[in-house]
Order: C-alpha cells, then sequence, then structure tokens
C-alpha cells in the first residue's frame, strides 16, 4: 500500500472522519472506500465467484439468455 500526504479541505476532512465512524472503520479505509467510489473503478475483487466455467468466453450469449438483454 503506498501513503501519500495530500492537502483537503476541511468539510471533507469532516466528512471522511463521519463515514469512517459511520462503518466503525479507520479514517484511512473510509478515504480509500470514497476514492474508488468517486474514481469509479473496478474494486481488485470484482469478477471474483461462482458460475459457468466458459463465462468470460460466452458472456453475451449468458447476458442474452439470463437478463432479456438483446445481442447487438
Amino acid at each position: 500500500m503506498l501513503r501519500r500526504t495530500i492537502s483537503i479541505p476541511e468539510y471533507l476532512d469532516d466528512h471522511i472522519a463521519s463515514v469512517a465512524e459511520e462503518r466503525g472503520t479507520s479514517y484511512s479505509a473510509a478515504a480509500v472506500r470514497l476514492l474508488e467510489q468517486a474514481a469509479d473503478l473496478p474494486l481488485p475483487y470484482a469478477g471474483v465467484g461462482e458460475g459457468p466455467g466458459d463465462l468470460s468466453i460466452r458472456t453475451e450469449e449468458y447476458l442474452d439468455q439470463n437478463c432479456g438483454r438483446v445481442a447487438g
């Protein structure tokens, strides 16, 4: 994990501290989570889970069958 020093406005500091307290987590963890959400980055564990072994190859087909999506 990298360490950075940044300057933020007081209102943002208050918000991060409030989120950390609400979630029962550290200030640092709350700041990272809020930054990930704001940056709309994929989470490092996204895509991990159960499913058919060929899901990565047949994604479009499964979406069409299971979500009513129309292939385009």
